[in-house]
């Protein structure tokens, strides 16, 4: 079977050229709507020749809009027209069903968050340094009002836009690097959590992104000290995080009683239990902690209780919490004496189990 090219003039003849992008962002706006629509419309299949756009729209085929959103998001204009996009919950330029404008707003808001994120990862030079603070406090609110719906999605019992407010977490959380944000952690606290409460798991997750954030290969900075000095203040902050962490897990904890034997049970909330463990490893692989930190939360303990008990929620990262535990502060280093003391008897307790941990991360075991 033979397989007919086309010369690269016809082939470049054929790749329709793109509309010219606007740095005003009330023209850019509406051309970025039409093109996610054509993208994300729910009835264009698998060829992306489909013609999709309508009469009248620059983007009448789903390669076109693809080729042209991907230019935007290199754009200046992409800043603006990006946080726009977080702020509407209904901005399609045509008359589409209830249901298809639902997918197509989470499908928008998901590509401006993602826009953002890469953009604060490496196109910050576009902006002037004195509106990065301004840049914040709106990512900090949309990061509120998409976190807000999905607590109130749970209680609704409706889809939660979790993918979004995790995108989010990781726009705000390197922005922080890019402009040296040292009090993000006591802010974000004060600002976010302690006016939100519900909020809780959501702001862990933010948490556990600050340290991921700043050790990313596409992280793109201006001044190598800066950064250095950024990751600095993770380490001496690492205080707050396990504070904050250890009043997640002491606020979700509910007791039941045996009957039987009379014993106490302690559960937690699975959300929050998921969310301080990504949390807690997060901390433990990227920043290096002091281990009389670790060695004196009542988190550790509590780690090895989800341990001891499979059918709890968390289960599953608890153990890769303690596989990263015992990678990053081995026995043999000076100064983890006193964290692998206090963990060999809780890790005894656990016998047969312990083993198949140590197994599964394939790191040395401190016995």
């Amino acid at each position: 079977m033979s397989y007919q090219q086309h010369p690269p003039q016809l082939q470049k003849q054929q790749q329709q050229q793109l509309p010219p992008h606007s740095s005003d962002p009330e023209e850019e706006l509406p051309r970025v709507l039409l093109a996610l629509q054509t993208v994300y419309a729910p009835n264009v299949g698998g060829n992306n020749n489909n013609t999709t756009g309508g009469n009248g729209s620059p983007f009448d085929r789903r390669d076109v809009a693809d080729r042209y959103l991907t230019s935007f998001q290199r754009t200046a204009v992409a800043w603006i027209v990006c946080d726009r996009l977080l702020s509407t919950t209904s901005s399609s330029p045509s008359s589409i069903n209830n249901k298809e404008d639902s997918t197509l707003s989470t499908q928008r808001q998901f590509f401006a968050a993602q826009t953002l994120h890469a953009k604060c990862l490496s196109d910050v030079y576009q902006l002037p340094p004195n509106s990065l603070p301004s840049l914040r406090d709106s990512l900090v609110n949309h990061f509120i009002s998409h976190a807000t719906d999905s607590v109130r999605a749970h209680i609704e019992n409706r889809p939660a836009n979790r993918p979004l407010v995790t995108r989010l977490a990781m726009t705000i959380a390197a922005l922080a690097v890019q402009m040296s944000w040292h009090t993000c952690l006591n802010d974000i606290s004060s600002n976010v959590l302690h006016q939100h409460p519900e909020l809780g798991p959501a702001v862990l997750e933010l948490f556990r992104s600050i340290p991921e954030e700043a050790d990313s290969h596409r992280l793109v900075v201006s001044r190598e000290e800066e950064l250095w000095s950024y990751r600095d203040m993770l380490r001496n902050s690492s205080r707050i995080v396990l504070g904050l962490c250890e009043h997640a897990v002491q606020s979700s904890s509910s007791s039941s009683t045996n009957n039987n034997n009379s014993s106490t049970t302690l559960s937690y909330d699975v959300a929050t239990t998921e969310a301080v463990l990504s949390c807690l490893q997060s901390w433990i692989r990227i920043v290096d902690m002091d281990p009389q930190l670790l060695e004196k939360t009542v988190l550790v303990p509590w780690v090895f209780e989800l341990l001891g008990d499979s059918t709890n929620g968390g289960f599953e990262l608890a153990v890769d919490v303690v596989v990263e535990l015992l990678r990053t502060y081995p026995s043999h280093r000076r100064g983890n004496e006193g964290l692998i003391l206090s963990i060999i008897p809780k890790a005894m307790a656990l016998g047969q189990d312990y083993d198949s941990v140590v197994g599964r991360g394939v790191v040395v075991s401190p016995f």
